[in-house]
């Protein structure tokens, strides 16, 4: 309760955009200075990578390691023959020597597990085996083992601040957006649940592409997916519930207590449950806006299916879950509607949407509400 206090009063003196910008300003500076001290030389985590040798370098390595079986040496009128054995080592040398000048970090424990991966290859090493066998170097970053995930968390969270930030100051510079400090909570939380969401993304594929998902071996170009993830961690979530649909689709199995589908007899439909499902336009947003902060507001849409021949019109309740809204009404009579959708939203958007619908054939329609006018 203590802990819960002291956030309340830290968040009542985020009353207005600049206090709140500068918060968010300190709490990046915070993340940099620790990120950066735990990366500093003298830090006992020494940070590694895998890379994967350029086309040359794979030239030269194939050109020694394709060896014949026997090599002849003739001096004057004799003919002698090497051990292929010292000529597979001498050459096997020649390639550490080469790998060492041109990587002087790299770690000496896997140049030496590369070093024998390469002398089972003798003779006639194939181009694409030594192609897809990486080098471990020292790195600056941690992108190899336990430390990748740190980096993950970190560059996430670099990046929902760095979008806070371009958010708020677009808030500052256009006086026609007004501030809600009510939005603060929503938005730090991002700082907890962003990382989650892009390291589960990228177990995902890794998953997906290698069939490995728990030791992660990677690039500097995952710190550049982990930032663009925090960044736009609306989208992420948009990721994470269209892997939902395809991992755990709808169900279409009716159960005890839920309304019966509609029923087909003689040409004719009897009522049934409509729903509507709504989305948004990302598009169409101004720079400043939040996608997220917008979708959530989505449950306070008005849906309405008007008759299009008595103009009459029945209005749908949203009745989902996991913020997937989901309007719904029941015993709808089969017929010809409009089905319209409107959001007013506290940032001052306005979004709409129509379309007709026959519900002798649809029962389910998702809307893509667009952006229709600045509320007044």
């Amino acid at each position: 309760m203590e802990g819960q206090g002291r956030l309340a009063h830290l968040l009542s003196h985020l009353d207005d955009e600049k206090k709140y910008i500068f918060f968010l300003c300190s709490l990046l500076l915070v993340f940099t200075t620790v990120y950066g001290l735990i990366h500093y030389p003298p830090a006992k985590q020494k940070g590694y990578e895998k890379i994967q040798l350029k086309p040359e370098e794979i030239g030269y390595i194939v050109a020694r390691l394709d060896v014949p079986v026997q090599t002849i040496v003739k001096s004057g009128g004799t003919s002698k023959t090497i051990n292929r054995y010292s000529v597979i080592d001498g050459n096997i040398v020649n390639i550490r020597n080469f790998l060492t000048k041109r990587y002087s970090n790299c770690e000496t424990n896997d140049l030496g597990r590369l070093m024998i991966y390469y002398r089972s290859l003798l003779p006639k090493a194939e181009y694409k085996e030594v192609e897809n066998e990486p080098l471990k170097v020292s790195s600056y970053f941690w992108l190899s083992g336990i430390g990748a995930y740190i980096e993950i968390i970190f560059w996430t969270i670099f990046g929902v601040l760095a979008f806070l930030i371009y958010s708020i100051s677009c808030v500052i510079a256009d006086k026609k957006v007004t501030f809600d400090p009510n939005h603060i909570p929503s938005q730090l939380s991002k700082l907890f649940y962003a990382p989650v969401i892009t390291l589960i993304i990228i177990f995902a594929y890794q998953y997906a592409t290698s069939g490995e998902g728990i030791e992660l071996e990677t690039s500097k170009g995952i710190l550049i997916v982990s930032f663009l993830l925090g960044f736009y961690s609306g989208r992420a979530i948009e990721l994470l519930n269209r892997v939902k649909d395809v991992i755990l689709p709808y169900s279409a199995t009716t159960l005890q207590g839920d309304p019966e589908p509609p029923k087909q007899n003689n040409g004719t439909t009897e009522a049934g449950a409509v729903k509507v499902k709504l989305n948004i336009d990302e598009t169409g947003l101004p720079p400043e806006s939040d996608y997220e902060l917008i979708k959530n507001q989505l449950a306070k849409a008005t849906v309405l299916l008007q008759d299009t021949v008595t103009q009459s019109s029945i209005q749908l309740f949203d009745t989902s879950e996991d913020q997937e809204y989901v309007f719904e009404a029941v015993s709808v009579p089969a017929k010809k509607y409009v089905v319209k959708a409107e959001l007013a939203t506290a940032e001052g958007l306005h979004f709409s949407c129509e379309e007709e619908v026959d519900t002798h054939e649809k029962m389910e329609i998702e809307l893509t509400l667009k952006i229709s006018e600045l509320a007044g």
